[in-house]
């Protein structure tokens, strides 16, 4: 068996944490080669003939930007690199998978360890797909980490396993309880195919596959996990993860406002006071190649007069910021801009924009002068940009 045609340099290549302990490989018994094989064999079989039939290319453009019908968190709630430690409620397990090298010729097994972990996802109590309910929001993460003596030694390297998941009493016989392990968020068809090496520590998504018949999975529900390496029911590992239930000691970031990004660029509006506020977040390579975010923020009122009135102004964030303070400003006569005040904005969830705005002492008629938080309400959402 040769594994040159399925190497995932991804998986090679990916940097990852060290588990604490160290194990001596297991030599496999004469006939498990080649029961596994076959085994292998007629579980491939019927998930390519889940696959629908190769015909001729008719398309020769790429997709538009959307999410993904089958994403199992919400787009806004991740992105790449994936953390390498696992935090928060950890369900973890010692386990064997195939050891092997690039020509087949090595029968070993590894002990490694597997976690399965969630982090907190913006949450507006919308019902979707993945969350039929509308309560919180989260995406499972699960680790294999080699044991310290073993990561990164490619002349023998542990193997990916079947991963399959069992939600609602349904089985785990087939291709259809297969769940999907992408190394990065928001990806369509992106998997960590069974078989690839492990060469170090990685950190993967639970996510479901656009396969006929294959089953839908929601994530943030309780469900069995169950990793497969092919080698024996004995070798099965089977992992109960509960329901996601943030409290503020075990997920105290599902509690806070969310980081501010290109997810919070919207119109938002407020119908009581008659205001809009178009929001832009923008990014640019400054000096050392370091990237510089900035918020843009144009809001719409009316002066005391009753004529409309923009107040303006942006400012420079760091990433993972939570909250941001802009100085604002008002074009009076000659359109000179003129100093108002400051507005601090934080992003409630996905829908609600909060902004504490404090005026200046002294502002001159029509000027208007309010003070406080100001609740908004998103008008729209941004092409390829789904914020839930």
């Amino acid at each position: 068996m040769t594994f040159l045609s399925r190497l995932s340099l991804s998986l090679i290549l990916v940097g990852g944490g060290i588990a604490a302990h160290a194990a001596v490989p297991t030599a496999l018994v004469p006939d498990d080669p080649a029961a596994r094989g076959s085994a292998i064999a007629e579980f491939e079989s019927a998930r390519m003939h889940a696959l629908a039939a190769k015909v001729a290319g008719t398309t020769t453009g790429p997709g538009t930007p959307k999410a993904n019908p089958l994403r199992a968190y919400p787009p806004s709630c991740a992105a790449a690199p994936l953390p390498d430690k696992p935090s928060g409620p950890t369900v973890t397990k010692r386990m064997q998978l195939w050891k092997t090298n690039y020509a087949g010729s090595i029968n070993l097994r590894e002990d490694v360890t597997i976690s399965v972990w969630r982090l907190p996802c913006s949450s507006s109590g919308a019902a979707t797909r993945y969350n039929p309910d509308g309560a919180a929001n989260a995406i499972t993460l699960m680790r294999i980490d080699r044991d310290a003596a073993n990561e990164g030694v490619d002349v023998a390297f542990p193997t990916m396993p079947y991963v399959q998941a069992s939600q609602n009493g349904s089985d785990m016989n087939d291709y259809k309880s297969l769940v999907r392990t992408p190394l990065e968020p928001n990806t369509v068809v992106s998997e960590s195919p069974f078989n690839v090496p492990l060469i170090k520590s990685t950190t993967f998504v639970l996510e479901n596959y656009a396969l006929p018949n294959v089953r839908y999975f929601t994530f943030s529900d309780a469900f069995k996990l169950r990793i497969n390496p092919v080698l024996g029911v004995s070798a099965l590992v089977d992992i109960d993860v509960p329901a996601y239930a943030p409290t503020a000691q075990d997920y105290p970031s599902a509690f806070e406002p969310r980081e501010i990004d290109g997810y919070a660029a919207a119109q938002w509006v407020n119908s009581e006071l008659n205001e809009g506020l178009l929001l832009q977040v923008t990014e640019a390579i400054g000096p050392n190649n370091a990237l510089q975010r900035q918020v843009v923020f144009d809001l719409l009122v009316e002066d005391t007069n009753g004529d409309p009135l923009w107040l303006v102004g942006n400012a420079a964030f760091a990433a993972n910021a939570r909250s941001v303070e802009i100085e604002l400003g008002y074009l009076a006569n000659g359109l000179q801009l003129q100093p108002w005040g400051t507005a601090t904005i934080e992003v409630a969830d996905c829908n609600h924009l909060e902004v504490t705005y404090v005026p200046n002492d002294g502002l001159a008629e029509p000027i208007p002068t309010f003070s406080g938080l100001t609740t908004y309400d998103r008008l729209f959402t941004a092409n390829g940009m789904t914020c839930e």
